[in-house]
């Protein structure tokens, strides 16, 4: 399916760009947020028959007037066993972009695997994907229903609608940006079930809404079967480690407990089928990283940050597509900031060539310690050797008075 909203979001930037003249959506110009806790959006049954409500966090900057936000609908991870809205791998996504202007949904899905008959298999495992699935979707059909319905009182965009997702949780993002037509529901899923009826929109609430997204974050999710990329559909970016032991980063086995839950297909593979559509998407693999590793690591977390704000303001303020890590221009007249690291990847070392200006460099390994630092330089170029900071992974910012840039460097 075509993903009519991404053209809708193009044609409705317009209402909303002045927004971004004033940074909005680009760096974080609220200094708190608010946050509305276990709104219901919903209903099922799990996967023991009972009746489930299901809730959201709603969080929203402080002080803020605008009438219209863009919005971020988030579902954390947990094997969809456990985890929860409010849990680590999630909270201080939803408080920073919404200081950046963003209102964001941090819900809650059914969790839980039937017995088949006594541990979960490809069957059950797979079911409890399709109930989080139908949640996500039933969530951003909440979002439109009190637009449409309730006066809009959380005064959010109908069309700039984003999805995001960590592990479990981006399985439901991707499964919600391309698991969208009929004949494409994993044969194996027994949609007979209480709580797994309704085709591909399933019956957690909100029906006669639509339940598309602009564009996603997916956070080393997986999806079933890139069989189900269509050409014009939504834009991704993607975060995973490619030495993930959880969700393969390529096309592996999913397993717990011991027990093999069927094939998925990671984001390096998903990556390649949105190129082959020229479907706008960026993949960022974290090198030598395992399961979601901006739990814990400081300098993960602020790449993935800074790397989802870029890709999701192109489609809100019409930003150039980048996927790399850098700063965006926050003003309409405001021009980025020429830098150049050459060679990079480097087993020796580094020229990096800027616009002249008063420089200090900061250079942070992968636990966010300072492992060098330069500054008052004021040539345009400046030569780092591999002695200098050693081997591995490293980010350099660099700052002076016309700004401040962030770039990853790679000594092997």
């Amino acid at each position: 399916m075509r993903n009519s909203l991404l053209l809708i979001a193009v044609l409705v930037s317009s209402f909303i760009f002045g927004q971004c003249e004033d940074e909005r959506y680009k760096t974080q110009i609220f200094d708190n947020f608010s946050i509305s806790t276990d709104i219901i959006y919903g209903q099922n049954y799990t996967q023991v028959g009972e009746l489930q409500e299901l809730h959201l966090d709603l969080y929203e900057p402080a002080d803020d007037l605008e009438e219209e936000r863009a919005v971020i609908v988030l579902a954390h991870g947990g094997f969809f066993i456990e985890g929860s809205k409010d849990g680590p791998d999630v909270v201080q996504f939803a408080q920073d972009f919404a200081k950046m202007g963003y209102v964001v949904a941090s819900i809650q899905y059914r969790l839980g695997m039937e017995a088949d008959p006594f541990f979960p298999s490809e069957q059950t495992a797979t079911e409890a994907v399709i109930r989080g699935f139908h949640d996500g979707k039933a969530a951003v059909r909440f979002l439109r229903k009190t637009i449409a319905e309730d006066g809009n009182p959380y005064r959010l965009s109908n069309d700039l609608i984003f999805s995001a997702g960590v592990s479990a949780g981006g399985f439901i993002t991707v499964h919600n940006l391309y698991l969208n037509e009929l004949d494409e529901l994993p044969a194996i899923v027994d949609t007979t079930k209480l709580g797994l009826g309704g085709g591909v929109e399933g019956q957690s609430g909100n029906l006669n809404y639509s339940s598309e997204f602009v564009a996603g974050v997916n956070i080393a999710g997986a999806i079933g079967d890139t069989a189900w990329i269509d050409e014009g559909e939504a834009p991704l970016i993607s975060f995973h480690g490619d030495d993930d032991g959880t969700v393969p980063y390529n096309i592996g086995t999913i397993g717990l407990f011991g027990l093999e839950l069927g094939t998925a297909m990671g984001s390096f593979p998903i990556h390649e089928k949105l190129n082959s559509f020229n479907i706008e998407n960026c993949l960022e693999t974290q090198e030598g990283e395992g399961h979601v590793p901006h739990v814990t690591n400081n300098l993960e977390y602020d790449t993935l940050m800074v790397m989802a704000r870029n890709f999701l303001a192109r489609y809100i303020c019409n930003t150039d597509l980048t996927c790399t890590y850098e700063e965006i221009s926050v003003g309409i007249n405001e021009q980025k900031i020429s830098l150049k690291v050459y060679p990079n990847p480097s087993s020796d070392f580094m020229r990096i060539e800027l616009p002249k200006s008063q420089w200090l460099a900061e250079i942070y390994d992968l636990n966010g310690r300072v492992v060098f630092r330069k500054e008052n330089f004021g040539n345009n170029s400046m030569l780092l050797r591999k002695d200098d900071v050693g081997k591995g992974m490293f980010t350099i910012r660099l700052t002076s008075d016309i700004g401040v840039i962030n770039e990853k460097l790679i000594f092997n």
